[in-house]
């Protein structure tokens, strides 16, 4: 199945649209081959899993890093490259896993668009896998030229157990800065939630 995505431009409204989503889920660890360089090394290099992240294209597995660190690129690859994770010319796929009974509903990925400049332009889509089924996301290309991003709503449900990524090259690079997931938690933290609440209102009586 095939969907068009629509983009917002800028960082700050990507926070504003996401504290309207559901709960933001954690990730646990996601493979990939690192990062690349050109003009910047474009590596992810706080990943703190197995692998190298200072050397291009080293297997990345059991971690998390730039990718889920909260810290979205509010500025151009050019102007500050630090945020970002780039790959050339490959489609790389990137193996999400989340806590254990995680639901996942919809990703937001955020991602450079510098129209072209230095051959850096959004994905042409996103691939989604998660095991029991897929859909792939075209993105529509924005005429401005900043960073921006993709909301992807699953057509259900699905397990974050393991959910596989893939960014489709439009031209020579992309540049991702940020992947969130959001949706329904572990059963655990809706008792955690739960007991909060409960412990709450004693106090207030």
């Amino acid at each position: 199945m095939r969907l068009s995505t629509f983009v917002l431009s800028g960082a700050a409204g990507g926070v504003a649209f996401c504290a309207a989503a559901t709960t933001q889920l954690t990730v646990t660890s996601y493979d990939m081959l690192n990062g690349m360089s050109g003009t910047f090394s474009f590596f992810d290099s706080s990943y703190n899993g197995s692998g190298n992240p200072a050397v291009a294209l080293s297997p990345l597995s059991g971690g998390v890093g730039e990718l889920t660190d909260g810290i979205i690129a509010t500025s151009n690859w050019n102007v500050t490259p630090a945020p970002y994770v780039g790959w050339s010319n490959r489609n790389e796929p990137i193996l999400f896993r989340l806590a254990p009974g995680s639901l996942v509903e919809q990703i937001i990925v955020h991602y450079d668009d510098s129209n072209g400049n230095g051959g850096v332009s959004p994905p042409l889509a996103f691939h989604v896998d998660w095991g029991s089924g897929s859909m792939q996301f075209d993105v529509i290309n924005p005429p401005t030229s900043a960073p921006t991003f993709s909301v992807l709503d699953l057509p259900m449900p699905v397990s974050g157990d393991a959910i596989t990524l893939t960014p489709i090259r439009r031209t020579q690079w992309y540049m991702l800065s940020e992947v969130q997931f959001f949706g329904v938690p572990t059963p655990g933290a809706f008792a955690l939630l739960g007991i909060g609440l409960a412990a709450g209102a004693r106090r207030r009586r």
